[in-house]
């Protein structure tokens, strides 16, 4: 079960599909909240869509196991757009969640939480380098991101600079 909506106390088995945000109270731990869906242009320039296509059939292609998509380049070069890409076809072509996440989460209940989604998501952190500045912060998320995770997860992570931690290449 995951709570949702920790301050309406909803628990429920099942996500649907669409875009929540992680959030954490100290007195209620981690929840998510439910976010509109960030629109997506109507025309996109470059090569989003067969981009966010690989990604997708790669992740789709693998089973029991995470996929971890590490989105690098200069700022501007569209690394947010190729995520936001990903997201929106997980959610209407893949009938995913999404899972945002916004603050240098990390430890073992935050750990916990994301294992507890036990269905097929999408968790997006973009500028990961800017959230997790400390290479240990970034290094105490591999257990997470390293395939033997609970369930099948499509980690999506973009970052401006080559500040990230060598594990992770």
């Amino acid at each position: 079960t995951v709570n949702l909506n920790r301050a309406h106390g909803d628990v429920i088995d099942k996500l649907k599909p669409g875009v929540y945000t992680l959030m954490f109270n100290p007195m209620a731990g981690f929840y998510l909240e439910v976010q509109d869906p960030t629109p997506m242009p109507e025309k996109i320039y470059g090569d989003c869509g067969p981009r966010s296509d690989k990604i997708l059939n790669t992740y789709m292609s693998r089973t029991g196991a995470n996929t971890g998509v590490l989105l690098t380049g200069n700022k501007g070069s569209g690394k947010t757009l190729l995520a936001k890409t990903v997201c929106h076809r997980a959610v209407n072509v893949l009938n995913m969640p999404v899972i945002l996440i916004e603050d240098a989460y990390q430890g073992t209940d935050f750990v916990s939480f994301i294992n507890s989604i036990v269905q097929p998501c999408c968790v997006f952190i973009d500028e990961f380098e800017k959230k997790y500045s400390k290479e240990e912060y970034q290094n105490s998320l591999l257990g997470l991101l390293d395939g033997t995770g609970t369930a099948r997860k499509l980690f999506l992570l973009t970052s401006n600079k080559a500040d990230i931690s060598t594990f992770f290449i």
